[in-house]
């Protein structure tokens, strides 16, 4: 698994990315409700990178609201650890209103599947079909909280850290789209047009570009565009709306739209491409040169960039002599 870092102690504690369709499927008991009368069981100690870590035992009730696998509705008691105070392993909450909550039967426990992502964000309002198959319920949990405008930011923005664990479909895009439209701050609303850039959406192309034109956006916020501009967009419909991007007076903006333009990588795009290859930053020209490359067969003339960086002017003057015959006819 992909790891974050977390620190204790000095020392770096990994932990693990989370993987939904995973814990979905080695969780035997998938329920919404929320925790309370918590109580202390007792002490224990868990091992950690090698290191022995005392941690305190709970036993918590979840006065359940709906089950979405195995489980039933009534109270669920579970048990639990979390480490002692002033010490940290980078485990997940469990309380704090209506939750999801991942668990598994240990021993005559039941217990979180993973410490680190015991429950997510959910409503008490279900936003799903009682009929739909086990990754759409789940999604369809975390979907209504970014949609509904009576969640609290809080619970927004708990799901759109871990977004990228979020399985692609259209019934959550669906719910990113309205919750675009009802999102309460401008934090909550550019990070989900993030999350649907990275989905490839179409219907959020118009804004988020407009937004990228203008040269006050915010440079966390158009960095997160550009990230995702670049590294996902690979719709055909996005190539005019690019192309315009290639005439920013920022860099980077520009170079999320060339990168785009070799991923789309379709003969529509060819003039967008070369009109990258004829940009003053050698980033752009790079992808532009990628772009043509994927475009026409001829991979041999896509270099690694420390080839490109040896030997630009090579590349660069091939595809610009392939450009010229390509708008005269010859091709």
């Amino acid at each position: 698994m992909a790891m974050l870092a977390c620190a204790m102690q000095c020392h770096a504690i990994p932990i693990p990315s989370l993987r939904l369709p995973e814990i979905a499927a080695e969780s035997e008991v998938i329920i919404v409700g929320e925790l309370n009368k918590v109580d202390v069981a007792g002490r224990d100690s868990v091992v950690v990178g090698g290191q022995a870590i005392d941690v305190t035992v709970f036993t918590g009730r979840i006065k359940v609201t709906r089950t979405l696998k195995g489980g039933s509705l009534g109270d669920v008691v579970i048990t639990y650890r979390e480490p002692t105070e002033g010490q940290s392993l980078g485990y997940g909450t469990l309380g704090g209103g209506t939750r999801l909550f991942f668990l598994h039967r240990s021993g005559a426990e039941i217990a979180p599947t993973t410490p680190y992502y015991p429950s997510l964000p959910a409503s008490r309002i279900y936003g799903g079909s009682p009929d739909d198959n086990l990754m759409t319920k789940i999604t369809s949990e975390l979907g209504y909280v970014l949609e509904s405008p009576s969640e609290p930011s809080a619970s927004k923005e708990e799901i759109l850290r871990i977004l990228y664990a979020v399985p692609s479909s259209s019934t959550f895009t669906a719910s990113l789209r309205r919750g675009l439209l009802s999102a309460p701050d401008p934090n909550i609303k550019y990070r989900i047009m993030t999350g649907l850039l990275r989905r490839n959406d179409v219907a959020s192309f118009p804004q988020a570009f407009d937004l990228l034109a203008r040269d006050d956006f915010p440079a966390p916020y158009r960095e997160m565009f550009e990230y995702a501009i670049g590294s996902s967009i690979t719709d055909p419909r996005a190539i005019s709306s690019l192309e315009e991007l290639l005439h920013s007076p920022i860099v980077s903006t520009r170079a999320a739209a060339a990168e785009a333009i070799w991923h789309i990588g379709t003969w529509s795009a060819v003039p967008a491409a070369i009109s990258a290859l004829k940009d003053p930053d050698a980033q752009v020209r790079y992808y532009g040169v990628r772009a043509l490359a994927t475009i026409t067969g001829q991979l041999e003339w896509g270099p690694s960039i420390p080839e490109y960086q040896e030997n630009g002017a090579k590349y660069i003057e091939h595809w610009m002599t392939w450009s010229k015959n390509f708008q005269t006819g010859v091709h």
